[in-house]
């Protein structure tokens, strides 16, 4: 008889094997529309154009990304049955597969309304199976439903009275956007001469560096294209890319002399600015589902609504543009320099406290009240607070930490708890938490408490506290 002995460690080790090239798809927490929404429709008085946008649908990396888009589309007919246009700008699918574009074309050709013209353009991630991206791109879109205006990399669609929305598609993943130079400068000086006091919009996948939140890390490659936008004041420019919260006030942002907005995401996760505890993802990223309602009246003043799609309730205050004015003045009420200056040093609240629970050799959990903030430019709440453990016997700070606070998941929680790593074991700390705004203005106040953590574990104490193996023997 044939003895076979087989032995089973109490922790098992597995494989993971990843398709090069691709993106496997993610299996997420399953995303629900909102029972319960704000939409009604808007006025049409006085509005000579009204559009959605939104970025980074993501189609094909779950099936949450093709039930987001679709509630897009609910929200957005019950915000306006009348709409004009929906521009998706880039990573419209996560791979640029064949069969991420018929999922992608089927949700369109089912969605879109006859009246409503399209705006679509090529991302990053169109461009993950590189050979035959822009093929398969053009193939896709010739499949959309009789009626549906053509799509293109590059596209000049004209709405409501004349009002240009421009789309625009990199070269490569890398976001080159520079060969598009003269086809835009001639769309941007056709626009201009119709009518010098329209606004002009315009869409491509990635940022401007070091415009609106997030684009100091997430941006594209433009050349001369930066240098031309800033003729132009009347530009308004959407991107996406980096997944961006919209409820951050930095989304619209006119430091460049034209006014560049990211769009977050519709289909897949938020990701924001690196340096934080929690890494670029801050906790329940999955649920990001965001967009834009843009709207031009009968004197070119522009009002753009951000919409949470997985609330189904607006965002904040809406962004006020008016582009005669800033044709004819120049004067950008949208800037950095000029919303930190008005911006609020936050506070904490009267009987804000931080506790702190399960302290260990080096970690522990605090519990800290959420500071406030009463700012105009961001209705009302704190971006991430700095965590500090001062050692007592040193003096100095072992610990020097950002995290997120929740304000891109409303209503925030009046308490945050939050797991501080990094300290040394046996050793009196003083706890330090401050609160910071959007524009990096950090509280003067300080919530304090003192703690001490765990002494090490003596060899002895060690063998007691770890599990005893477990074996299993099969004999056949």
């Amino acid at each position: 008889m044939l003895r076979k002995i087989k032995r089973a460690a109490a922790c098992a080790m597995s494989a993971v094997l990843l398709s090069a090239g691709t993106l496997a798809p993610v299996k997420a927490a399953s995303w629900t529309a909102p029972q319960q929404t704000e939409w009604q429709e808007l006025s049409r008085d006085n509005v000579k154009v009204r559009f959605a946008v939104g970025s980074d649908l993501h189609i094909g990396r779950n099936e949450d990304a093709s039930e987001k888009l679709r509630n897009a589309f609910d929200a957005f007919y019950q915000t306006d049955s009348q709409l004009d246009a929906a521009i998706f700008v880039g990573d419209i699918t996560n791979n640029g597969a064949e069969g991420e574009y018929t999922k992608l074309i089927d949700i369109l050709n089912n969605k879109l309304k006859d009246h409503t013209k399209l705006g679509m353009m090529m991302g990053n991630h169109e461009f993950n199976t590189a050979s035959g991206a822009v093929d398969r791109y053009k193939a896709a879109m010739s499949k959309l439903k009789q009626g549906v205006n053509r799509q293109d990399t590059n596209n000049n669609i004209t709405v409501g009275d004349g009002y240009h929305i421009i789309t625009m598609s990199a070269k490569n993943y890398g976001g080159d956007y520079t060969d598009n130079y003269e086809w835009l400068k001639q769309q941007l000086e056709e626009a201009a001469a119709e009518d010098p006091e329209k606004p002009i919009f315009l869409a491509q996948h990635h940022g401007f560096k070091d415009t609106a939140y997030v684009t100091n890390e997430w941006y594209g490659n433009f050349g001369d294209i930066q240098e031309l936008l800033k003729q132009y004041p009347q530009v308004i420019d959407f991107s996406g890319h980096s997944h961006a919260t919209l409820n951050d006030p930095r989304s619209i942002n006119q430091d460049l002399g034209f006014t560049a907005i990211q769009d977050g995401t519709i289909g897949a996760y938020f990701e924001n600015e690196s340096g934080k505890m929690e890494g670029t993802r801050p906790a329940d990223s999955e649920n990001a589902s965001q967009a834009l309602m843009v709207e031009v009246d009968g004197e070119n003043q522009v009002t753009i609504r951000r919409m949470d799609l997985t609330e189904g309730n607006y965002i904040g205050k809406s962004w006020t543009l008016d582009i005669p004015e800033l044709v004819r003045q120049k004067s950008f009420p949208y800037t950095t320099e000029k919303r930190t200056a008005e911006s609020a040093v936050p506070t904490f609240p009267e009987g804000a406290e931080v506790t702190a629970s399960n302290v260990k050799e080096a970690s522990a959990d605090l519990t800290f009240t959420q500071g406030q903030n009463e700012d105009k430019n961001d209705d009302g709440w704190v971006h991430s607070y700095r965590i500090k453990a001062v050692n007592k016997n040193t003096g100095k700070a072992d610990v020097d930490k950002l995290t997120f606070s929740d304000y891109y998941m409303p209503p925030m929680q009046k308490e945050l708890t939050k797991t501080v790593t990094g300290l040394a074991d046996d050793t009196e700390y003083r706890i330090e938490v401050t609160a910071i705004n959007p524009f990096q203005k950090e509280s003067t106040q300080k919530l304090a408490a003192d703690i001490k953590t765990a002494p090490l574990l003596t060899e002895e104490e060690l063998k007691k506290k770890l599990p005893k193996p477990i074996c299993w023997m099969w004999i056949s």
